[in-house]
């Protein structure tokens, strides 16, 4: 019977890693301007769209349900613009946070099990939950989960590794029972993953994401897969 286990080793970031984290300490303007552009073209809509079901019924009306529309997508934006800039403002947070102590691990499994969550959202980016030790679970969480710069993999187009969650090939395929995960503690940006042991497909998916979770790129909970529901609730609820 194989026995799980990890280790976390800690040493000073490389200038690289440096630069890969220091971005995320910045406020993200372009996702302000994005967001605002999008704002502004729901707003016209909303209000072409209320002013065309007022004129069913009269020009007073038409004109009311334009102001309506309009008002609608000025909450709407209020909405969003506050749940961003409160995501935004932790997440710069905890990006200084890891460039003001400098300090990177490098968190080593073996023997992993390991599960894929999947969402119950829109938002489909993907969720490995590893159960790396007694009673903890390392999760990985994003699309740079797939993303082949993260494995040191040479950037190929072709398909060879459809069958892998992380479409590379050996020795790159991902999840594996063995590997390691470099990456900042504060914020859980990961900057590298090195495979170390055979590729291991992820059992069945689990509904137990849900949309209001704010997850990290990489976390290590307490809890087993078999509770992984529970543990998500846990941690990630709004009370």
């Amino acid at each position: 019977m194989s026995i799980r286990v990890h280790s976390i080793t800690t040493r000073t970031p490389t200038e690289e890693e440096l630069r890969k984290i220091s971005p995320r300490a910045k406020p993200e303007f372009i996702s302000y301007v994005l967001m605002m552009a999008m704002s502004a073209s729901t707003a016209w809509i909303a209000g072409k769209l209320g002013h065309w079901l007022g004129a069913w019924i009269s020009p007073d009306v038409a004109k009311y349900g334009q102001l309506i529309g309009w008002a609608a997508a000025a909450g709407l934006l209020l909405v969003l613009l506050w749940t961003l800039i409160r995501f935004e403002h932790k997440q710069r947070r905890l990006a200084a946070k890891d460039l003001e102590k400098r300090t990177i691990e490098d968190i080593h499994v073996q023997d992993a099990r390991v599960i894929e969550i999947r969402q119950i959202s829109s938002n489909d980016q993907p969720i490995l939950a590893f159960d790396i030790d007694d009673n903890r679970i390392l999760l990985l969480y994003g699309p740079w989960v797939r993303h082949w710069s993260v494995y040191g993999a040479p950037n190929s187009a072709g398909d060879e590794g459809d069958e892998t969650f992380n479409g590379l090939l050996a020795p790159h395929s991902f999840p594996s029972d063995a590997f390691i995960v470099t990456r900042f503690p504060h914020s859980g940006e990961v900057t590298r993953i090195r495979v170390e042991g055979a590729y291991l497909a992820p059992g069945v998916e689990v509904d137990a994401m849900k949309p209001e979770y704010e997850l990290r790129p990489s976390q290590i909970l307490e809890g087993t897969l078999d509770d992984i529901a529970s543990v998500l609730a846990r941690n990630f609820a709004r009370c």
